[in-house]
């Protein structure tokens, strides 16, 4: 299953990925602004000011590269999350902005289910890597709800308390991959196909 998770920060993505990572057993792929800033010893604010284009695009890169390496993952961001953050930092004036997003975008079916967690459960916590204006965050949040809910395939929103994030995500993959199953078989009987052929 190619499965991520999406939203604003602070919403818990980062411990739901890892948990249903293990849960699993496949590999997880990591929001990466983290691992960015850490190699490139900047702060988020220096490596926007520095090179906006250098910073989304090797974020995005590695994000695409791992989800085309691995048959199975749990995704902290998709597809979704890079739309969204390009719209709200890259000026629209940017002569590499279409490119970027055309990329993007090319790949919104790269995942079986995107899941969505409901935003306000957590304080929004500075750990130097995220905006901690709950507005801002509010806003990101409602354009990662309608930009998945127009763009992509197969979407979750989690509802509930974060005692309960496990057991939702849990359930949510397991339909997906029985879904996928049931349509992998029923793809594979002419007969079956046939039948609903006008």
């Amino acid at each position: 299953m190619r499965v991520a998770l999406s939203g604003s920060a602070g919403i818990g993505k980062t411990t739901l990925a890892r948990r249903l990572s293990e849960y699993y057993k496949v590999p997880l792929i990591a929001e990466g602004v983290r691992e960015y800033l850490r190699e490139k010893g900047l702060t988020l604010q220096e490596a926007r000011a520095l090179s906006l284009y250098d910073f989304q695009t090797a974020i995005w890169e590695r994000h695409s590269y791992l989800t085309q390496t691995h048959s199975d993952f749990i995704a902290d961001r998709s597809f979704v999350d890079f739309l969204v953050y390009a719209s709200y930092h890259i000026s629209p004036e940017s002569d590499w902005l279409p490119e970027y997003i055309n990329d993007v975008a090319s790949h919104a079916f790269d995942y079986d289910l995107i899941i969505i967690l409901p935003f306000g459960n957590f304080p929004i916590v500075s750990d130097g890597t995220r905006e901690t204006n709950s507005l801002y965050q509010r806003d990101i949040h409602r354009s990662v709800i309608e930009t998945a809910e127009r763009y992509a395939g197969n979407v979750c929103k989690l509802v509930g308390t974060p005692d309960k994030y496990l057991e939702l995500a849990v359930a949510a993959i397991d339909a997906t991959k029985w879904q996928k199953s049931l349509a992998s078989e029923l793809g594979k009987d002419d007969r079956f196909l046939e039948s609903f052929r006008l």
